[in-house]
């Protein structure tokens, strides 16, 4: 039986409401047989691709360190500590957590432990430590600022002149120069030509230390989630009947699309192909 069948089977077999820790420990298998399977991949690759695998490595980890040490400074001109991407959380002064997405990048003052502002260029996920004696904590975008109450949400850029904030837990105000819109949990908002709009978000999300965490949710849902998250849109085979599947588990940050396309694939028996900005599951 080859593993599509055999996982899809144990899928299928669960509840339709059925026991979530179960089914996450069958998710967290596909995600061990898949890094297997690439191991077993790798095995095959020759000498040659192996040291010249190495040698990059080194340079990107020495250009990286010496990028990593050229953010962590102030800029003499105007005192300020820029940020960027990398893998895992980024510690702020005040303990707070940011996860950015590649490309992105933040500042904030040599003075944050009394001014906690944050300017931010892309997008990235923030946990936020609450302090009842420190000053308000803010992000600060083009489109406006969100104003942060002891909180985890997110802020995406993913289009010029759009933002969207979706709040996990907690609360947040988003500001502009014409309004202040207040957010509950599990609402996201969109801000796009000077339009603001507030819709819920995902009821089958959690966010938790860089990672989302999909309890019981529906196929459909899960392609919703991913082309929120990935920016890609997702198409299925006409007529797929999902049998009432429902998936639960982690998706990481920092995750790749690809990452979570194939353990979809390896739940519901499906492949995938890449069609321009689409990706076609198929039987």
């Amino acid at each position: 039986m080859s593993l599509f069948s055999y996982t899809y089977r144990q899928w299928t077999s669960l509840p339709t409401e059925g026991d979530a820790v179960r089914k996450e420990r069958i998710w967290h298998s596909i995600d061990r047989e898949r890094n297997r399977a690439r191991r077993r991949h790798l095995l095959f690759r020759g000498l040659v691709t192996t040291v010249s695998m190495a040698a990059c490595l080194l340079v990107g980890i020495w250009a990286g360190t010496r990028l990593q040490r050229k953010a962590a400074a102030p800029v003499p001109d105007n005192q300020y500590v820029w940020v960027v991407a990398d893998n895992g959380a980024q510690l702020l002064p005040d303990g707070s957590r940011v996860w950015m997405d590649g490309g992105s990048r933040l500042r904030y003052s040599d003075r944050f432990s009394e001014d906690r502002q944050v300017w931010l260029d892309g997008s990235a996920s923030f946990e936020v430590v609450r302090q009842e004696d420190a000053a308000r904590f803010v992000v600060n975008l083009p489109e406006g600022y969100v104003e942060v109450h002891g909180t985890s949400f997110s802020v995406r850029q993913d289009l010029p002149g759009t933002v969207a904030v979706a709040l996990y837990e907690g609360a947040v105000d988003f500001v502009t120069e014409q309004e202040r819109v207040s957010l509950e949990p599990l609402q996201q908002l969109v801000c796009s030509g000077g339009q603001v709009e507030v819709t819920p978000f995902f009821d089958h999300a959690r966010w938790s230390s860089g990672r989302f965490k999909l309890e019981n949710m529906p196929l459909r849902e899960v392609l919703a989630f991913v082309h929120w998250k990935y920016g890609v849109d997702i198409t299925l085979p006409r007529r797929f009947d999902d049998g009432g599947a429902k998936v639960t588990g982690i998706i990481g940050h920092d995750e790749s699309l690809e990452s979570v396309l194939d353990k979809v694939g390896y739940v519901f028996g499906l492949r995938y192909r890449r069609d321009g900005q689409t990706y076609q599951l198929y039987l």
